[in-house]
């Protein structure tokens, strides 16, 4: 019985150690994808969960970099309105270019936000990706209460625009 407790316990180690080193979601280049021979990336999600968000590094990325140095970007399904959430096994082709020299390290994901709200990746940028989100929640939130004011005032289209616009535009 210790013994298959033990190797029930190695297995489970194991497996969060594998789910931990190797990313969920894998970037490829695709030279010359569009009629104008413009280059995209196919994202895989190669998980076992839906993505809905995910931060990458177009060069690679040293251990422990900053976030503020790193050439990282984010993608969320949240807000780009080309990013559906990515279905395990799913592949996806995205209009942006991914370095396509040899001597860089490949593109690679640093961090992921699952459809249940569990991430995997780097602890910084998973914050940072879950503190965009708060913010979005917030400036719509704002927006909404202006539009509820709005009718209950019976403000005219063209006033509420210039009134949204000028609200986004001082965040």
């Amino acid at each position: 019985m210790r013994i298959w407790n033990l190797s029930v316990w190695l297995t489970i180690a194991w497996a969060s150690a594998y789910a931990q080193t190797h990313p969920p979601i894998q970037l490829t280049a695709v030279p010359g994808a569009d009629a104008a021979g413009r280059s995209a990336a196919v994202v895989s999600n190669t998980g076992s969960m839906t993505v809905t968000a995910f931060a990458y590094s177009n060069w690679g990325i040293t251990k422990g970099a900053a976030p503020k140095s790193a050439p990282i970007s984010i993608l969320d399904a949240a807000w780009e309105p080309f990013l559906s959430p990515i279905l395990p096994g799913q592949q996806v082709t995205m209009p942006f270019n991914l370095a396509q020299d040899p001597a860089r390290p490949a593109p690679a994901a640093i961090a992921a936000i699952f459809a249940d709200g569990s991430s995997w990746g780097d602890p910084n940028w998973v914050q940072r990706m879950v503190q965009q989100r708060k913010y979005l929640l917030h400036r719509l939130t704002e927006s909404l209460e202006d539009l509820q004011y709005a009718q209950t005032q019976g403000t005219d289209r063209e006033t509420l625009v210039l009134q949204l616009q000028t609200n986004l535009s001082a965040a």
